[in-house]
């Protein structure tokens, strides 16, 4: 079985619980465009992050202190980033459908969300605000709104650490000890 790859971009804080393995699922919503994807249990999610050139070696943006960033040249959008630059790789668990407000209380921690400190004992109207207000700020748009609860593709995913022989991507694993993105 051949495994298929595809892209997927994240906010930096996102990443940092992904690679903290405190966020392992996430939710996209399904536009018209996106019923041909036929994504599947084991297929490979390829992270997509801000790079620049520098000489000869690409440089990522979050392995850099948000000071420290602006001494490089403009940062390229993670869109543009090609395949061969992606280090960060995921593997689909489970996918499945369903509408954006049918989120259970485990959903919301699998979703990077931290249990509630408040002590007013309503943990899962304390999950629900502030997914909702985080889903908003990413999703602004008339129809993929919280309050439209549109369609979405829920995504399990676990950090893909590639089998042995596959050198071309060994080093893409890595994540340097002093990056930004550790902290």
């Amino acid at each position: 079985m051949t495994l298929k790859e595809y892209p997927i971009i994240f906010t930096e804080e996102n990443l940092r619980l992904i690679l903290r393995k405190k966020k392992v699922q996430t939710r996209r919503i399904i536009k018209r465009s996106d019923y041909y994807l036929k994504w599947k249990k084991d297929d490979l999610m390829y992270v997509k992050e801000p790079v620049t050139k520098l000489g000869d070696e690409w440089v990522y943006k979050w392995d850099y202190s948000i000071s420290t960033r602006s001494m490089f040249a403009k940062w390229k959008s993670p869109i543009f980033m090609p395949k061969n630059l992606a280090r960060i790789w995921l593997q689909i668990k489970d996918i499945r459908t369903e509408k954006l407000r049918d989120m259970k209380s485990e959903d919301f921690s699998a979703e990077g969300i931290p249990k509630d400190l408040s002590g007013f004992g309503n943990e899962f109207g304390y999950y629900t605000k502030i997914f909702s207000v985080l889903w908003d700020s990413i999703n602004s748009k008339y129809g993929e709104r919280w309050s439209d609860n549109p369609w979405v593709r829920v995504i399990e995913f676990g950090l893909y650490v590639p089998l042995e022989g596959l050198t071309d991507r060994d080093s893409s694993y890595t994540i340097p000890s002093n990056s930004w993105l550790r902290s």
